[in-house]
């Protein structure tokens, strides 16, 4: 059980904030507070147990037994008459009881923890939205999204050109601009609505351009949809159960 622990220790600390690395740069520019950060790294746990459950459990036979080796105890145990088949079952009941809670996190942790993850960015990216943002600022909080905000409108969180380019999806990339913008979160959800006053979007397609010009439009930008495509460090697959 000693080394179990030290080596799911070591193992989890060092895959975990390997992914928090992948992660930083978007940490970086949401401004997420040490809480939020903290709540990451607490989501991050669940897909890594399913891996290195049973990779502790190996390391630790590994090192419990050659350990007994080493120091002459295998022999003494085969002195003293003990059968060898006793010896194996502290490590075959703690491989059942691994296997089986690596199983539930596998199949139920992972998801639920990558799920948690990425709504805690998106919803950071929507704060970061709605909480007021710079006039003349280009932002690029997600891969494949550039927002830029051109001066200060009469109206809160409001600006007199916008420029939003989406490239998340590569066969439909999209271009918005507009004379003017208002950006309102979606109440309950990881969202943003924009609504757009004379502008045009342009839509890139396979071999096709469309462009539709607009007197007025809203456009509604689901973050959550985003990072369930996989847009950042994982894919959609690990989202399932």
């Amino acid at each position: 059980l000693v080394p179990f622990a030290q080596a799911l220790g070591f193992l989890l600390v060092l895959m975990v904030f390997g992914e928090m690395l992948k992660l930083a740069e978007q940490f970086a520019s949401l401004g997420l507070s040490a809480g939020a950060i903290f709540q990451a790294i607490l989501y991050s746990f669940a897909p890594a147990l399913g891996v290195l459950l049973p990779l502790s459990l190996l390391l630790a036979s590994i090192l419990a037994f050659g350990r007994m080796s080493s120091d002459g105890e295998l022999t003494a145990f085969t002195a003293s008459g003990v059968p060898f088949w006793r010896l194996l079952i502290a490590p075959l009941v703690l491989g059942v009881a691994v296997s089986g809670l690596s199983f539930v996190i596998s199949v139920w942790g992972e998801p639920w923890g990558i799920r948690s993850l990425q709504r805690l960015l998106a919803d950071a990216v929507k704060d970061s939205l709605s909480a007021g943002m710079q006039p003349k600022t280009f932002y690029s909080w997600l891969n494949g999204i550039m927002l830029y905000t051109g001066e200060r409108g009469d109206k809160p969180n409001s600006f007199r050109r916008l420029v939003f380019i989406d490239t998340s999806r590569k066969d439909h990339e999209m271009a918005i601009t507009a004379k003017g913008a208002q950006l309102l979160p979606v109440r309950g959800k990881s969202a943003m609505l924009f609504h757009l006053q004379q502008g045009r979007v342009l839509v890139f397609g396979k071999e096709r351009l469309t462009q539709i010009e607009f007197a007025e439009n809203r456009y509604r930008l689901d973050l959550g949809a985003i990072w369930r495509r996989g847009e950042g460090v994982f894919t959609n697959r690990q989202c399932m159960t």
